[in-house]
């Protein structure tokens, strides 16, 4: 798949995959924002990973934050950007949850017979999900539209599992359809993306 990042990167990025929800709680795919925006939040663990892992992280209150517009995202973002005394997070609805089409409120199970597929197609919509190659799509322009806009800032993306996967994978140079092997996020997790000021991208 073609590079969707620009040549030079001027910024540091990092992902961050949102503290446990009610939805991992539940082992249920929640991936319709009808549901995911105003429901399924943060559990009471879920907080305290968020807390502890802004408290651990290397960022500091200059740092930019973005947050899907799901609740479980958004508690996120709340959460780290008043540990670190931050602006106030901006939403962004490209960083949103995976499409998982029929699979949507239902057993995290589903979650295999998905990538089953991934690891052959980038450009797969079996069962109705969001082709990992249209998720990187979506995901690439918001890092676009920052770059449009600022130069040597540190941005926190507060996301979700496949999304943030994804796009690790890519900005690591590989295809969308090798997500499933790298180290799985974990929830609250946050790593480094691009983390050079200026690089040129492979």
């Amino acid at each position: 798949m073609e590079n969707m990042f620009p040549k030079q990167i001027a910024n540091n990025y990092y992902i961050m995959r949102h503290g446990e929800s009610k939805a991992n709680e539940q082992g249920l795919i929640i991936s319709n924002p009808k549901v995911g925006i105003n429901g399924y939040g943060l559990t009471k663990t879920g907080k305290e990973q968020a807390r502890k892992a802004a408290i651990t992280s290397q960022l500091d209150s200059s740092t930019f934050i973005y947050s899907s517009n799901f609740a479980r995202a958004k508690e996120t973002a709340a959460i780290v950007s008043e540990v670190l005394n931050t602006a106030f997070p901006k939403t962004e609805t490209d960083l949103r949850e995976r499409w998982f089409g029929e699979f949507d409120f239902s057993s995290c199970d589903n979650y295999d017979k998905v990538w089953e597929y991934d690891v052959q197609f980038e450009n797969h919509t079996a069962f109705g999900v969001e082709s990992p190659a249209k998720v990187l799509m979506r995901m690439s322009s918001v890092i676009k539209r920052i770059e449009e806009k600022f130069c040597g800032i540190s941005v926190l993306l507060i996301s979700h599992g496949d999304p943030s996967q994804i796009l690790l994978t890519a900005a690591a140079g590989y295809s969308t359809t090798m997500h499933r092997r790298l180290p799985h996020l974990q929830t609250a997790e946050i790593r480094p993306c691009f983390n050079s000021v200026i690089k040129e991208n492979k």
